[in-house]
This record gives structure tokens, sequence and C-alpha cells, in this order.
């Protein structure tokens, strides 16, 4: 049984901005004060794998972003389309950006969720996520890598 037809895993470019966003605002984690375009071009000019698409069709079905200053890397902004979910993709994407922290040095990652977003503490509870605190709204998760 064939999940999806093919789906291939990139780095962003500027010119995927409104399907991200779209994607963003559908999984309720878009956020209008960081979440701007010349905001992700910036991010992209200073670390270009930070921001990792999953597509079929050419249409955006999944994201993850990661954040590294090397003192303490975040994976950030996980979606997946809901029509795609729970097929692997959230999996796919959390272990690629698991494998460039790694490379990079990292033997931590960490997560902010907003504490009312159950399905992605339960799904990073899942991959290995421990809570750590709950801080103003937000969940603050972390795994050794």
């Amino acid at each position: 049984m064939q999940i999806f037809k093919i789906m291939n895993i990139r780095n962003y470019k500027d010119e995927d901005y409104s399907q991200l966003k779209h994607l963003l605002e559908i999984s309720g984690i878009y956020n209008k004060y960081i979440d701007k375009k010349e905001i992700f071009k910036r991010k992209i000019e200073n670390y270009p794998e930070s921001i990792i698409i999953a597509e079929e069709d050419n249409n955006i079905i999944g994201c993850i972003f990661l954040i590294d200053d090397s003192w303490n890397p975040f994976i950030m902004h996980l979606a997946v389309r809901p029509n795609y979910r729970n097929k692997g993709i959230g999996s796919i994407l959390c272990q690629i950006a698991e494998q460039r922290l790694r490379a990079k040095g990292n033997i931590v990652a960490s997560c902010l969720v907003g504490e009312n977003n159950s399905k992605n503490l339960d799904f990073l509870a899942k991959k290995g996520m421990k809570v750590k605190r709950s801080i103003y709204k937000v969940v603050f998760l972390s795994k050794d890598l």
C-alpha cells in the first residue's frame, strides 16, 4: 500500500513562502511576528538547511524548522497537512532535523510547543522528547541526540 505518491524532502526556498505560511496557519502555529517572508529569507541565508520542507507534486505537505546557535539548538514549527498526518511524514522530518543537528556536533535538541497543542506534545513524547517545564503557556521539551 502506497502512503503517498513520491515525497521529496528539501530545503526551503524563498518562493515557497505562501504555501509554507498557509501550512503553518492551518496547523495553528503561524506567528504573525516571526513567520514573515523577510525573516525566513534571512534565516536561510544564514543557515540554508534550517527550514526543511516535505513536498508531493510541488505542494508543501510538511515542514520543520531548526534553530542552531551551538548553545541550545531547537526544533520548531513541525507541521504536516491534516490529510497527510499519521503516515510517517512528521517522523521523517524529525529524523532529518535530528541528523542535521547531530552532524553539527549538537548533543541535545529542545522544542517549544504551545501547552494546548496536545497532538504535537504527544507526538514529540513518542519521539523521545521529555517535558522540562511549562513557561507562559509554552511547554519546553528536550531530547539527547
